[in-house]
């Protein structure tokens, strides 16, 4: 196709992104076995692609050790992530000897929408928020707890700044919560502020 068709089969749009992540997935795999690693990889992704559904969102894409997918309010991909950690919660505590170290991060943004994928920094931004989560976490940027702090199932816990791969400014990150998650007033990164930073010491805007 030319530059004007290509142009016309893209669009852009304000988009909730949501990634799940298997934690250490290479430690997992070794640990696991290929077998299992896949067995246990096809619960993860019954999982999201259920819940996502449930909510109104798509899944996009796999990326390997985890999932991206997409939804148009902030409100319905928190809603999502709060259910399928429930999910995996319940999964995990049912089969302790294969439980699965998901963690989840979500942003909200413009991305580009081209061939069925998603595109733009928004997109990226969420991938980094999600790899400053732990085993069973989930992470948001200020844009998404702006949007839907007003919903009353959940409040967010501020876990502080962090540097975000790629990004030139340190963001707010906050981790909703139905009142289940333990430690709130102990910001992640407090502890190593600048780990694999010690060449990037950008200023807070």
């Amino acid at each position: 196709p030319n530059k004007r068709q290509s142009e016309c089969q893209m669009s852009t749009s304000d988009t909730t992104i949501l990634f799940t992540d298997t934690e250490a997935s290479t430690e997992f795999l070794s640990v696991r076995g290929d077998e299992v690693a896949v067995a246990l990889g096809h619960v993860h992704e019954e999982i999201v692609r259920d819940v996502t559904t449930k909510h109104g969102g798509r899944v996009i894409a796999s990326t390997g050790d985890g999932f991206l997918a997409v939804f148009s309010s902030c409100v319905s991909g928190v809603a999502a992530a709060l259910d399928i950690r429930r999910r995996l919660g319940e999964y995990n505590a049912s089969h302790p000897d294969a439980a699965l170290p998901v963690r989840m991060g979500l942003n909200a943004g413009p991305v580009i929408e081209e061939g069925g994928d998603v595109h733009g920094l928004a997109v990226h931004a969420a991938a980094r928020v999600t790899a400053k989560a732990r085993t069973g976490q989930v992470l948001v940027s200020e844009a998404v707890r702006a949007e839907a702090s007003s919903c009353r199932d959940w409040t967010f816990v501020y876990r502080g700044l962090f540097w975000l791969k790629g990004l030139q400014v340190q963001w707010r990150l906050y981790e909703p919560t139905s009142g289940e998650v333990a430690d709130q007033a102990s910001p992640l990164e407090s502890r190593s502020p600048f780990v694999d930073r010690d060449n990037e010491r950008a200023v807070l805007r």
